[in-house]
């Protein structure tokens, strides 16, 4: 059973267009030390069996955990090695102890900035336990293709950011599904909560004058519309008052191009691209140009952009990264400070599991890009 997760996990990485095998990839971004370790001691442990009973089914076992190993160590290797070339501060012994995003003994602050067709939106606030000066917020925007996902998936993420001296806030957004879609709405609701945040921020020891946003996926998308409109002032809350100016934005594996985004076929994720952004626009690209392009990223180019990190994985194959890389190069051909991460190796949501070393580097990265923007704790 080890040796058959193990081979399944490289393979999935190697080969993640292959259908039902890209969760492989996720096995590798979690887990790929504990990953390599055990093929190793898998190898020895079939090898030494197959020398006592020269066996072919036991040759086999220790041909196909050897390759785990070396293809595992090759993966590591690789991630590793393009992290600590980006100047994130990675420990490999770090990544053995990994841990689950939720988890009951986290409780944030609950605040309500908003409603929504008699619902409250809420926010989740990480306060940081300090007191002697304003410290920076960092609001994180969830992912979950506009259609699923909750402002408390990054419970553990939002809370080491809040013990590393940043005021965490998380935020709610009504989803869009079959029936309901609110391509037109989610950005300006956020755009509300940046409004509540401006004002009652400093209740909470945060400074409305330093805010970085952070998201994944479609929060990806949407930190940086966000983040790009407000610094414009084309930033349209639901709700009355001044939307403050973002400092910086951090967008992991965004969806940049959402019309790319529909049309790709590949993914192999339970939840089909088209069905998410089908969901949020209300119809097809060919349906609605208009739709998906207030919804894209590109539009919103302007040299007022916040200083931007995009970090995307090579192997996505439900996000591709092409129209990340395109974005990039307009973005800086705008005057836009941006820096572009690629993880080889890595798929969608590479960097989910607390401690992993693609965690990590989300972590330090932020870290260095909101120092670097006069950001710092």
């Amino acid at each position: 059973m080890l040796i058959a997760i193990a081979l399944y996990a490289v393979v999935g990485t190697l080969l993640p267009d292959i259908a039902y095998l890209a969760p492989g990839q996720l096995i590798i971004g979690f887990f790929g030390p504990w990953i390599a370790l055990l093929s190793i001691f898998a190898t020895y442990v079939s090898f030494r069996r197959w020398q006592r009973h020269h066996r072919i089914g036991r040759l086999l076992a220790t041909a196909c955990a050897a390759f785990a190993a070396v293809g595992s160590m090759g993966v590591v290797a690789s991630q590793l090695s393009a992290i600590r070339a980006t100047g994130a501060d990675v420990s490999l012994a770090s990544a053995f102890s990994v841990l689950p995003q939720a988890h009951r003994s986290l409780t944030p602050a609950s605040e309500t900035y908003g409603s929504y067709d008699g619902r409250p939106l809420p926010l989740a606030i990480y306060p940081t336990g300090r007191h002697s000066a304003l410290s920076p917020v960092l609001v994180y925007i969830h992912g979950g293709g506009w259609i699923s996902g909750g402002l408390r998936q990054r419970d553990f993420d939002m809370r080491w950011f809040a013990d590393q001296g940043l005021l965490g806030v998380s935020v709610e957004y009504t989803l869009s599904d079959a029936n309901r879609h609110h391509g037109d709405l989610t950005q300006a609701q956020i755009g509300c909560a940046l409004v509540w945040i401006g004002a009652n921020i400093r209740k909470y020891g945060g400074d409305p004058a330093r805010i970085a946003m952070i998201g994944e996926s479609a929060g990806g998308n949407l930190v940086i519309n966000v983040g790009y409109m407000a610094n414009q002032q084309k930033l349209h809350a639901t709700c009355p008052g001044q939307v403050p100016r973002v400092s910086a934005v951090v967008a992991l594996y965004p969806v940049i191009d959402v019309a790319d985004f529909y049309r790709n076929g590949r993914g192999g994720f339970p939840i089909g691209a088209k069905v998410m952004a089908g969901d949020y626009t209300g119809g097809t690209p060919e349906q609605y140009p208009d739709r998906y392009a207030a919804v894209s990223s590109a539009p919103h180019i302007s040299a007022l952009a916040p200083p931007t990190m995009v970090i995307v994985g090579s192997h996505d194959t439900l996000v591709p990264p092409p129209p990340a890389f395109a974005f990039v190069q307009k973005a800086r051909e705008a005057g836009v400070a941006i820096q572009l991460i690629t993880i080889p190796y890595a798929g969608h949501a590479f960097d989910f599991m607390p401690g992993s070393i693609n965690n990590q580097l989300t972590r330090s990265a932020t870290l260095h890009l909101l120092a670097a923007q006069g950001l710092a704790p």
